[in-house]
């Protein structure tokens, strides 16, 4: 795909669901497994873990969108300042990020197959 001049990269929250209640993106979709004990700073970690295990997809999604892949990593790195600031700013960063959840990893059977609520965040990439 070609270049184009004016695209940005940003990363958006989308909320905390069943993964096929999210009706998708063309970005990247981050699938982070959280329970009510994941803090906000827990989730910030499991997106940097994620990007990393994904970064090719990534890469092939921002070349698709003529996003100059030469700068993807700093600007991904930005992104995640910008998210980690945002959290700093709120206030802990030790607090669950979503405390509403009913369930525990740790208490849960290790042979427990039902398929549970994930924080949903993307990557986009938005032509101006």
């Amino acid at each position: 795909m070609e270049k184009r001049d004016k695209v940005r990269l940003e990363i958006q929250e989308h909320g905390t669901m069943l993964s096929d209640y999210f009706h998708g993106t063309s970005g990247v979709m981050l699938s982070i497994n959280i329970d009510k004990k994941s803090t906000c700073k827990d989730v910030l970690d499991m997106i940097e873990d994620e990007i990393n295990m994904i970064w090719d997809h990534i890469e092939y999604v921002a070349k698709y969108h003529g996003y100059d892949t030469s700068i993807l990593e700093y600007h991904i790195e930005a992104e995640q300042a910008k998210m980690a600031n945002y959290v700093m700013n709120k206030g802990d960063m030790n607090k669950p990020f979503n405390p509403d959840l009913d369930f525990d990893f740790d208490e849960m059977p290790e042979d427990d197959f039902e398929e549970l609520p994930v924080a949903i965040f993307s990557i986009e990439f938005i032509e101006e």
